[in-house]
This record gives structure tokens, sequence and C-alpha cells, in this order.
């Protein structure tokens, strides 16, 4: 896994950083473009130079995000349109002038499963669902549509391999929204913490999520694979999430007296994430690794 040239694609973000930081010292070269360097749903002039120099590209830019999906979903799935179609493009552009055929990795999004019930084992072969009702769904159709046209891809013989990962809540360094992200921002900022009584969730450490793409990565050079990124002995319920929190930031960081509010369930979200049927499996510790990851970056 040395000669590899990695070009990751929203390389700034939570995953990409983490990825990368990984990676640096395993591959010959890796190199990250996001927004900042050119906008990607528009412009691909330098996004072609780094596609045609590299062996393999991960593509983990994506607009997401709660306020997104609750303010202008339909401006959250265009912007997320044009951003895949022209990845897409530029793909097949360096395949037909340059010969490159990349080994690609899509990160999709456990959202593709839609409102899983409580009792459901998640699996890369559980059905996709789509609710209509649900504001995250546009969001999830894109993934859905990159899934199906990096596969179309492969079958066409216009990319070497793909590894497609849906990624279950996962947190630690460099984390900028999520679940628990949000607890813990709340609990310093306000000295608050608010959950869904019934809600359940499944936590992914970024460690082991990282660990996982990248032993996957690159081993697969010829194949296309599905595989779902979720530490199974880390689901319960949000209540039960939000008391460790709230222990954690008591005991080791003296911020006193946090309260717990409960809020009132969300029908749609209820049961979404969760990736097993036996909730309050978790290692505490774990948790609490990324909860002292999540209060690194706050002191910084």
């Amino acid at each position: 896994m040395s000669n590899e040239n990695v070009l990751l694609i929203g390389g700034n973000g939570f995953i990409g950083r983490n990825l990368h930081e990984n990676l640096t010292n395993k591959c010959k070269k890796v190199v990250s473009i996001d927004r900042n360097d050119e906008d990607l749903r528009f412009s691909n002039k330098k996004l072609i130079n780094c596609l045609k120099d590299s062996t393999d590209v991960f593509i983990l830019a994506s607009e997401v995000g709660a306020k997104a999906f609750n303010t202008n979903p339909v401006e959250l799935y265009q912007n997320n349109k044009l951003l895949l179609d022209n990845i897409i493009t530029s793909i097949e552009e360096v395949y037909a002038n340059f010969g490159v055929k990349l080994n690609v990795s899509w990160f999709s999004s456990s959202e593709i499963y839609g409102n899983i019930d409580k009792n459901t084992f998640i699996t890369e072969k559980t059905d996709i669902k789509l609710d209509i009702n649900n504001k995250r769904t546009l969001y999830a159709l894109i993934k859905i549509i990159g899934e199906q046209l990096f596969s179309e891809m492969y079958q066409i013989g216009h990319i070497n391999s793909l590894n497609i990962y849906r990624l279950f809540n996962v947190s630690g360094r460099y984390q900028q929204k999520g679940v628990l992200y949000d607890m813990v921002k709340s609990a310093i900022d306000t000295k608050t913490i608010e959950f869904c009584d019934k809600t359940t969730r499944t936590i992914t450490s970024v460690k082991y999520a990282i660990k996982t793409i990248i032993e996957t990565a690159f081993s697969n050079k010829n194949d296309i694979q599905s595989i779902n990124i979720h530490e199974e002995r880390n689901s319960l319920y949000l209540k039960d999430l939000a008391k460790i929190v709230k222990n954690t930031i008591e005991d080791e960081f003296n911020v006193k007296n946090i309260k717990l509010i409960k809020k009132p369930v969300d029908n749609f979200i209820q049961y979404r994430h969760t990736a097993i049927p036996n909730v309050n499996r978790c290692d505490e510790n774990e948790i609490k690794h990324c909860i002292y990851q999540i209060l690194e970056d706050f002191q910084k």
C-alpha cells in the first residue's frame, strides 16, 4: 500500500481530515481538494489535473447537515446533484483522454435505509427505502444515484474498482456536526442536553471507521463492494447517550449541573441509524473517547 496516489475530494471535512492524517505515511502521495480550492459544482480544471495523476479517489464532498435538511432540502439536493454530475464527468474525462482507470470510493450514507424499525438488523442486503415525508430523503436519493452511477461505470470498465461506504453516526476528532457533537457542544455552551426519549442511535468511532475504510479500500483493486460502517456494540437510546455525555463532562471537565431535557419524538427519525435491534449495547469507554476528541477540538 505504498505506491498509491490518493485524491480526497472533500478532504478537509470530518472524515476527510481523519483519512488524510492516516494515509499520509502509508501512500506515495495524498492530495485533498474541496470547495476552497474550486467550486466543484461548476468547475473541474483543478479536479481533472488531480484525477489524472491519481490511482485512488475517495469522494467525500457533499452538502449535509440538519440545518440544510430542514431549511431548504431542494437546494441541498440541487447542489449535491451538480457536485455529483461534475465529479462523474471529470472521472469519465480522465478515462477518455488519459486512459486513467481509477479505484473509486463513494461515501454514501445510512440515510438510504430510510426509517428503519427498531427490530430490524441492518446489513448491506437490507432493502433501500425512501420515506416520501422525510426531508432527508432528497439527500439519500443523491447517495443512491451515486451508488448506481458508479456501479454502471464499473460495469462498463471505466473505473477499476468501486467501494461504497454507508456510515452510521461517526463521531470523534474534527467532527463539526452530528448527534454526539451536538450534545457535547450544547453541554459546554448552555449546560443542557436535549434528547428524544425513545430514539436510538448507533455511534461509530472515527478510529474504527477510518481503520475499516483503509483496510477495505486498498485490498479491493478490481471488484465492487458495499460496506456498512457501524460498531454493533455501540447502539443505545439517546437518553442513555445524553447521560454518558453529561457524566463525562461533569466528571472530567469540571462543568457542573448539566440538565437533561426530553423533547418530543419525531416519528420519522425515531429509529433511524440504529444498526442492530439490541439497543443499550455499548462500549462506554469508546464513546467517552469520542467525547474527549470532540472536546479537544473545542479547546484548540
